[in-house]
């Protein structure tokens, strides 16, 4: 992505944040400050109930890398009738960061601790989920009709319950494509879970030969002088010539 590109990503992020009633100093400034230290974030991870620490992986300097599971009932109506493990992967630099949820809709992948655009943007914190039933986030024997976009969004909602005890900040859900539509979903059932969501693409088609849904929806939500300047920063991306280097 060029810079420019990344530049108004960066202003319109924040301008989410902001929003909602978050300057930028409070992002990095959120965290109680008699919270303990960061260095004994592998034993405050642990002691979240249902949550345990499956391996470290090695990191840059001044972060430290867990792959985790997370206990998660198969039927959040019914969290007496069943439960399976939720793989994660936290990127942790401080609990006094953002935080980026990230989930691509389907497994971990091979890449679980690549930052997400957000996540460099910000210089945040990241987890990365595997959605319900795919990889091995799934019971022994899983009852599909529990596959649904309200289950799964309870599943992101009590996790960010269970962390926000640690990460006390902002936090910011993303996706792209099916993970997109995994981050919309989860907003769209729990709205205040968040300070905002990027949705790289979130591809909710009812009839994939009309789109006019997206355009009839977009005049519907933020402030006239939001929608003028999302419309411009697009139209910029589109005009623009391409620079040796740039995916363009």
């Amino acid at each position: 992505m060029k810079k420019t590109t990344r530049h108004l990503l960066a202003l319109f992020l924040l301008t989410v944040l902001t929003a909602t009633g978050l300057s930028a100093p409070a992002l990095a400034q959120s965290a109680d400050p008699a919270d303990p230290a960061d260095g004994d974030i592998r034993d405050r991870i642990e002691a979240v109930p249902g949550m345990h620490v499956l391996g470290e992986r090695p990191t840059a300097p001044g972060q430290v890398v867990l792959d985790l599971s997370y206990r998660q009932p198969t039927d959040h109506r019914h969290p007496d009738q069943g439960s399976f493990d939720q793989r994660l992967t936290l990127v942790h630099k401080s609990t006094r960061r953002p935080m980026v949820l990230y989930s691509s809709g389907y497994d971990l992948g091979p890449s679980p601790n690549r930052p997400t655009e957000p996540t460099e943007l910000l210089d945040a914190n990241q987890i990365t989920t595997e959605q319900r039933f795919f990889g091995t986030s799934k019971p022994e024997d899983p009852d599909w009709s529990k596959l649904t976009i309200w289950q799964a969004a309870s599943d992101h909602h009590r996790l960010i319950t269970a962390l926000k005890k640690i990460y006390r900040g902002a936090w910011i859900s993303t996706g792209g494509s099916k993970g997109g539509m995994a981050a919309v979903y989860h907003h769209r059932f729990y709205p205040e879970d968040v300070a905002g969501t990027v949705a790289y693409s979130a591809p909710n088609n009812t009839d994939d030969r009309d789109d006019s849904a997206y355009d009839a929806r977009l005049e519907q939500v933020g402030t006239p002088e939001c929608r003028a300047a999302i419309k411009s920063a697009q139209h910029e991306a589109l005009i623009r010539p391409s620079t040796p280097g740039s995916l363009r």
